[in-house]
């Protein structure tokens, strides 16, 4: 069974390409509820918020496995929580949807050429944690720079019972631990992502 990874994407531009992410993100949870487009799972209503050629099963109802990685870089991504205003998380299947993002990055910078996109995400085990940012070093064509920065971390309440002394303060000190850690991967990636490059580390 693939593991959930969790991304949280941060769209930083002006008012217009915050506006059209907010639009997809309304689009994806109004689809979401409808049974006759998406089998309740939101994958499909997902992709079809951004995308116009989403392939799907007869039904109609589910996303096909070849599309999604080809299109969107993992077998499966759902909306998971959104916070609006250019923010929210989804979740995917084992992989960042790298591809995703790229395709996201670039709907933006149609409309907000110095369009900064952030996201910091975990696997459900944290194997692994990370960051990547993209960034776009031109205003006529959609050239672009992404930078990633991942690793593994171990959850020492793995291997604790949830009755045991320390056991809570175990866990929050090491959720504080990995989102610090998110955040120092996030700074390197704005320091060392290079004009022009499509830069993975």
């Amino acid at each position: 069974m693939a593991n959930n990874l969790k991304s949280q994407v941060l769209v930083l531009g002006n008012d217009e390409v915050i506006k059209m992410v907010d639009d997809r993100i309304v689009k994806a949870e109004e689809l979401a509820k409808d049974n006759t487009f998406d089998n309740g799972n939101g994958v499909h209503a997902f992709s079809a918020a951004f995308y116009d050629n989403v392939e799907t099963s007869e039904d109609g109802k589910s996303v096909m496995f070849d599309w999604s990685y080809k299109y969107m870089g993992a077998k499966w991504n759902y909306l998971y929580d959104v916070r609006d205003y250019g923010e929210f998380s989804m979740e995917s299947a084992t992989y960042p949807p790298i591809e995703f993002f790229i395709h996201l990055f670039k709907l933006c910078h149609k409309i907000d050429p110095k369009v900064v996109i952030e996201v910091i995400y975990e696997d459900e085990g944290y194997s692994p944690i990370g960051a990547i940012v993209l960034k776009s070093w031109g205003e006529e064509n959609v050239n672009y720079s992404i930078m990633q920065k991942e690793e593994e971390m171990i959850d020492p309440t793995v291997e604790m019972d949830w009755e045991d002394e320390g056991y809570e303060l175990a866990g929050t000190n090491f959720r504080e631990s990995v989102y610090e850690k998110q955040q120092e991967f996030l700074s390197y990636c704005h320091e060392w992502i290079s004009d022009g490059d499509d830069v993975f580390s």
